[in-house]
């Protein structure tokens, strides 16, 4: 892809942006972060041919500056564990057009990647919730659990990863 680097780019700047902004709440919860964006989105761009060994080499160099000189730490990882097969299911369901053309290889992928990611190098606990039931079942999952992403309480050892 000719402008992942672009791309690429412009969303770690976002992801930086919104963790460093300053304000005068307890708890941020963010959907992604600049470690999911480095890890994940940057290591598959990267093994797919989107980003050349350059590219790759620069985006890696930015990221290690931003991690060693600002203050980009995560509390807790939540990560939201399902099977492709099911996040696609329910990508068709929403009938989202951004979402339609999605296939189920690379939701594959970018599991298998989120998998690696927190299996070995997470920056932070990670809290799993099997969000594969029902949407019901992932509500009360949420409830049970609020405490700890809230920041409320810390999450006991059992529940992480």
């Amino acid at each position: 892809m000719r402008w992942n680097f672009s791309f690429q780019h412009y969303v770690q700047l976002t992801r930086l942006q919104m963790q460093t902004k300053v304000t005068d709440k307890k708890v941020q919860l963010f959907e992604r972060s600049l470690q999911n964006n480095r890890f994940c989105f940057v290591e598959m761009a990267r093994a797919q041919g989107f980003l050349s060994k350059q590219e790759f080499l620069a985006m890696s160099e930015w990221y290690d500056w931003v991690e060693n000189n600002m203050d980009i730490g995560l509390d807790l990882i939540v990560y939201l564990r399902s099977c492709p097969k099911t996040v696609h299911e329910r990508m068709l369901k929403r009938n989202r057009p951004e979402e339609n053309c999605v296939p189920l290889d690379y939701l594959q992928s970018l599991h298998e990647s989120y998998e690696h990611w927190l299996s070995t190098n997470p920056p932070a606990p990670v809290l799993v919730l099997d969000v594969n039931q029902d949407l019901g079942h992932v509500e009360n999952l949420y409830t049970l659990n609020a405490p700890y992403i809230l920041g409320q309480s810390p999450p006991p050892n059992s529940v992480l990863v």
